[in-house]
C-alpha cells in the first residue's frame, strides 16, 4: 500500500534542495544579480507548472491539507511570473545607464530650463 520512491526521484530531489541552498546562499550573502533572480524565477515556474493539476484536479494527491499543496503552487507560480518583470528591469539596467546622458549634461540642461522659466514669467 505504500508508494515507493526511486533512485531518480531521490536525484531529482537532491538537485533541486541544492538548488535551493545555493539561491538563498546567494541571496543572504547579497552577491545575487539579474541571472540569479532569472533561475529561481524558472524553477518556481517550472515547480509551479509540473504541479498545476492540483490547482485544476478536485482532489490532491498528497499526505498534506489540499489547501496546503494548491497554496504552494499559486506561490511558486505567481512568485516565478511576479520575479520576471524585475529580472528584465535588472538585466536592462546597465544597457539604459550606458545610452543616457552624463550627469554634466542633464544638470547644464536643468539650470537651462529653470533660466527659460524665469525669463518667461513662469
Amino acid at each position: 500500500g505504500r508508494p515507493s520512491i526511486s533512485i531518480g526521484q531521490l536525484v531529482v530531489l537532491a538537485l533541486v534542495l541544492a538548488f535551493a541552498g545555493w539561491g538563498l546562499r546567494r541571496l543572504v550573502l547579497r552577491r545575487h544579480g539579474w541571472l540569479t533572480f532569472f533561475l529561481i524565477a524558472v524553477a518556481a515556474i517550472w515547480q509551479g507548472a509540473t504541479l498545476v493539476t492540483v490547482l485544476l484536479d478536485g482532489f490532491v494527491l498528497v499526505n498534506l491539507s489540499p489547501f496546503v499543496a494548491r497554496a504552494a503552487v499559486a506561490a511558486c507560480l505567481a512568485g516565478g511570473i511576479g520575479l520576471l518583470p524585475l529580472v528584465f528591469r535588472m538585466a536592462e539596467g546597465p544597457v539604459r545607464s550606458a545610452r543616457s546622458k552624463p550627469a554634466v549634461e542633464e544638470e547644464l540642461e536643468d539650470e537651462l530650463d529653470s533660466d527659460d522659466e524665469h525669463a518667461w514669467g513662469a
